[in-house]
């Protein structure tokens, strides 16, 4: 191989094939200044010294997900409203609506 092939990395300084670093600006040309060794053991380091933040920032998400979702349900059964309890089966026994069983899992803001 000749210099041109290889590439050393910014974190490991071993010289690699340029087919160790992942592209990082493909349309420039532009690869990983870490090979791909290094950029995974980075990542793993990373998380683990940030996993508290991670996870933090993953319930937001969740809560904020599901704020929006009630929001949403709630809009929509209040423009299709319910007709309560029906008569449903051979037996004509009562059986609760399936949307007002939604509605009542909903947590309420």
């Amino acid at each position: 191989m000749t210099n041109a092939e290889l590439r050393r990395c910014g974190r490991c300084g071993l010289d690699r094939p340029v087919d160790d670093f992942a592209w990082r600006r493909r349309d420039r040309g532009q690869r990983d200044n870490y090979c791909r060794s290094c950029r995974a053991a980075y990542k793993r380091e990373h998380y683990a010294a940030n996993r508290a933040r991670y996870i933090a920032q993953a319930l937001a998400r969740k809560q904020a997900l599901a704020a929006e979702r009630t929001v949403y349900l709630l809009g929509y059964f209040s423009k299709h409203p319910l007709h309560g309890l029906r008569r449903d089966g051979p037996t004509g026994a009562r059986v609760r609506s399936p949307r007002r069983e939604v509605l009542r899992r909903i947590p309420r803001p």
